[in-house]
């Protein structure tokens, strides 16, 4: 069976095997990254059917990271993308920064569950799929 793939990228130990427990328990594929960088490397090789990321990561954050995807293939410009972030953030100010086009989707981490998290992603990829 060919099953979905999901990259999580995610610096906060904790909080990235908290994703992947609940993404593994609805039988996608998971793959992980703890920066930008090898999310970005991760999600360029393997073609993940959508990517979770952290904003606020070291090496490359998830705002570099997804300008540098969107710089690539046809595949790179069109896989969803779900930006996560601790911070209140000002959504026109990330926007402006975010290459277009491509879909991307935002969740403040403080205000769903993982599981809500997940339940996003199957919206999202129902959508796509």
């Amino acid at each position: 069976m060919n099953r979905i793939k999901i990259l999580v990228v995610e610096d906060e130990p904790s909080i990235l095997e908290g994703y992947s427990m609940v993404l593994y328990a609805k039988d996608f594929r998971v793959l992980e990254a703890r920066d930008g960088f090898d999310g970005l490397t991760v999600a360029l090789r393997e073609k993940p059917d959508l990517i979770l990321s952290d904003i606020m990561m070291p090496i490359m954050d998830g705002i570099d990271m997804l300008k540098k995807l969107r710089e690539g293939d046809d595949y790179a410009k069109k896989v969803p993308v779900v930006l996560l972030t601790n911070l209140n953030i000002n959504l026109a100010k990330i926007e402006e920064k975010i290459p277009k086009p491509g879909p991307v989707y935002y969740i403040l981490k403080a205000d769903f569950s993982f599981r809500q998290v997940v339940e996003k992603i199957e919206e999202i990829l129902a959508h796509k799929l």
